[in-house]
């Protein structure tokens, strides 16, 4: 991502920019800015953001957000936060260190085709307490990230994406030691 943060009401004039982590609870949303600037096809088949959870006091649902203002990760508070823009999706993480693949093709096809170089999105916890791996951290395959699929095809136009997971199997992995659960891998 070009830009990772969260607010924090009890903290509503502080930036939580330097964190390890983007914190989604119910007292603080995450944001996510990704630079598509050099992107010069207008669609995608498929579209996901990658978000690694590090954390997880309390699983649930989240709520994916458009956030159509211009924000800088430096300057972002809880105070000066604007209006969400439309709901793009919900999603649900229940496991720490599982990623998640978040779909947000539809989204990013309306953008591309709108000329938009940039895209901006909020997370808002529904009943989740979630920390998701930044920008920041050493792990470069844990960081949030933009999967474009299938750049210049149509909307679903390749038919199985490589990050759709509707056909497969749950598979039940270890989590660090024999003692620990077991949990499903993506």
């Amino acid at each position: 991502s070009a830009d990772d943060v969260y607010t924090d009401s009890s903290k509503p004039d502080k930036s939580m920019r330097s964190s390890a982590y983007i914190k989604v609870s119910s007292e603080t949303n995450g944001f996510l800015k990704f630079d598509i600037s050099e992107l010069k096809e207008k669609s995608t088949s498929h579209s996901y953001i990658v978000l690694y959870p590090s954390r997880l006091r309390k699983g649930g649902e989240m709520s994916l957000y458009e956030y159509p203002h211009l924000w800088e990760e430096k300057t972002l508070t809880f105070a000066n936060t604007d209006a969400f823009g439309d709901k793009i999706t919900t999603f649900k993480t229940d496991y720490a260190e599982v990623v998640n693949y978040i779909d947000v093709t539809s989204f990013v096809n309306k953008a591309l085709a709108s000329g938009k170089t940039e895209l901006s999105f909020v997370i808002k916890s529904e009943g989740a307490d979630v920390d998701f791996v930044t920008k920041e951290t050493t792990l470069k395959s844990f960081r949030p990230s933009l999967i474009l699929e299938g750049v210049g095809l149509k909307e679903r136009e390749k038919k199985i994406s490589s990050f759709d997971y509707s056909n497969y199997d749950v598979v039940m992995k270890r989590k660090k030691t024999p003692n620990d659960t077991f949990v499903p891998t993506p």
